[in-house]
């Protein structure tokens, strides 16, 4: 074949035999004959050399699939390479005659780059691989709604949540009414309820959350990673909203879904761990094991062996037992857990970017508790000073970098400013959260305290009459 490519003399007759190939190497790579693939990408990355549009999509195309190969020999460098070449050489010279094989390229480097956790350039590529397939696809096409989903995931992950919305919001509006019960729509649903939660919207993703179940019970079609994630959500919401009875259901039936499902030692399991750990001491774990210090260790080990170290989730969870090493009277140890998990939020997002904010709101919890007061208002000023770049802020971070300067503030004599972060908290609660009342009520009781300290009488009709 290699010798007919190179001497045949008619480039169109030449050029419909390597689309031939193509379609053979892409049929191969979804039988997963990854060394053929490799073998006949390269033999047509040698001979597709016109310069013309059509011989340009022909080569994109060779060289995803040449990636697509080397990405399954483990060769995750040279995959990427390969296809950042690609882009680096085709991105703006074809990008009016082959936006779709391109869409492909910046799809794939985009999901290598979120599991090596290089969140802002996978960001970058989910992007661009959603603004070429809107030029090629309608919003009702699979491709669109895959940009669509990968780029909210992406998006979750950098805490930018008000685009992660809207873009998943689009994504479920594409779909037609008969195909609500359709794996990808639930697929979507489940996510935006991992969103609501993320978002503070706490009874909109319970009651969210609650149907969802009751549609996938007995849904035999559903996958089990599928099912596993919802019930995760379900036993977390529960936790934020203190329902021990659905805390004690999923407790129970989380562990047997990993079971049936396969699912013991992965990231599943990893989640599932990390979720008792976060439980009320108050709650009663029986009979799985009532240490949550336990669960947490074990929570980091399942993570280290399926993700990368600096990947969000194991950075949250070390975050917690920071949490954990503070309520238990060993706050020097919950320092120094702290700055780890804020180094990791370093190494995997920029230092001006949203989640090093939210990072930094974690450490000063940790830090506060330690009545280290004019550390804890050095780093809510650090963060609010990255907030101040960005349009939109996540209510969840903003509420704790108020209700931490208060504290603050009130542990160094200044109860006037105390007065002012901690009703600018409730403020926050009121009107961009969806809290229970009983949490509400803590932080807009604390708010009315300090302002009648003060003596400041507008203030605290203010918080009565929104009550």
């Amino acid at each position: 074949v290699d010798s007919l490519l190179q001497n045949h003399s008619k480039a169109p007759v030449r050029e419909e035999y390597c689309r031939q190939l193509i379609l053979l190497s892409e049929f191969l790579g979804s039988s997963r004959f990854w060394p053929a693939v490799k073998s006949i990408s390269r033999l047509l990355t040698r001979n597709l050399i016109e310069d013309t549009p059509s011989s340009q999509g022909l080569r994109i195309r060779a060289l995803n699939n040449l990636g697509s190969a080397l990405l399954a020999e483990n060769r995750i460098e040279d995959a990427a390479h390969v296809w950042q070449c690609a882009i680096n050489d085709y991105d703006t010279k074809s990008v009016t005659d082959n936006p779709a094989p391109l869409s492909t390229l910046h799809n794939n480097l985009a999901e290598l780059r979120r599991l090596q956790c290089r969140m802002l350039e996978a960001r970058y590529h989910h992007r661009r691989a959603l603004e070429l397939r809107r030029k090629c696809f309608a919003n009702t096409d699979q491709l669109v709604r895959q940009s669509q989903f990968n780029l909210a995931q992406i998006l979750i992950e950098c805490h930018e949540q008000t685009q992660a919305a809207e873009l998943i919001e689009d994504y479920l509006n594409s779909f037609a009414e008969d195909s609500h019960r359709s794996l990808e729509y639930l697929k979507g649903k489940i996510f935006q309820s991992r969103l609501l939660i993320e978002q503070g919207q706490y009874h909109s993703a319970e009651a969210q959350i609650n149907h969802l179940a009751r549609d996938l019970n007995g849904n035999t079609t559903i996958p089990g990673r599928l099912k596993v994630e919802l019930h995760l959500h379900r036993l977390e919401i529960a936790i934020l909203l203190g329902k021990d009875n659905v805390i004690h259901s999923e407790m129970k039936r989380l562990p047997e879904m990993l079971a049936e499902f396969q699912l013991t030692g992965s990231i599943y399991e990893g989640r599932f761990q990390y979720l008792l750990g976060r439980t009320a001491d108050s709650i009663d774990l029986s009979p799985l094991n009532n240490n949550r210090e336990a669960h947490l260790q074990s929570a980091i080990q399942i993570l280290h062996k399926r993700l990368v170290r600096n990947h969000p989730l194991v950075a949250n969870t070390i975050f917690t037992l920071s949490d954990h090493f503070q309520q238990t009277h060993r706050g020097q140890r919950g320092v120094q857990s702290a700055n780890g998990a804020l180094e990791l939020y370093i190494q995997t997002f920029s230092e001006e970017s949203l989640p090093v904010a939210y990072a930094l709101t974690r450490q000063a919890k940790v830090v506060c508790a330690q009545k280290h007061y004019k550390m804890t208002r050095k780093l809510i000023r650090n963060a609010l000073s990255i907030t101040r770049e960005y349009v939109s802020i996540p209510p969840l971070t903003l509420l704790e970098c108020y209700d931490l300067l208060s504290q603050a503030y009130e542990g160094l004599g200044k109860n006037r400013l105390a007065s002012y972060f901690a009703a600018a908290a409730a403020r926050q609660i009121q009107h961009n959260l969806e809290f229970p009342a009983a949490m509400e009520d803590f932080y807009v009781d604390r708010a009315l305290q300090l302002a009648e300290d003060i003596g400041h009488d507008p203030r605290t009709i203010a918080l009565l009459n929104r009550r």
